[in-house]
């Protein structure tokens, strides 16, 4: 996804290791608008995601440091974000 491909990016620019990383996504949507229901919303409305990181050598504070600056320069995120979607990331350091 994007959001991994910056997150490895700016981790390798970094000179962070990061071993693996798990995601998490819900993504909340309007059922009257799948249901068809006129003047439903239909695009999602919300977007929820989980990535569950594993660093060397690194802790939490770094991890969301890290993640502050995916959410700066994913083109994927801001898109969607400037497009009105409310879009919340949790980053998690896995053990």
């Amino acid at each position: 996804s994007a959001l991994h491909s910056t997150l490895m990016e700016i981790a390798k620019e970094k000179e962070i290791t990061v071993s693996s990383v798990e995601w998490s996504v819900g993504l909340g949507i309007d059922l009257e608008g799948l249901m068809g229901v006129k003047d439903a919303v239909i695009p999602p409305q919300s977007f929820e995601v989980t990535a569950s990181v594993a660093m060397e050598d690194q802790d939490q504070k770094a991890l969301d440091a890290l993640g502050k600056q995916v959410e700066d320069r994913c083109d994927f995120y801001n898109l969607w974000k400037d497009a009105g979607l409310k879009m919340n990331i949790t980053y998690t350091l896995k053990q």
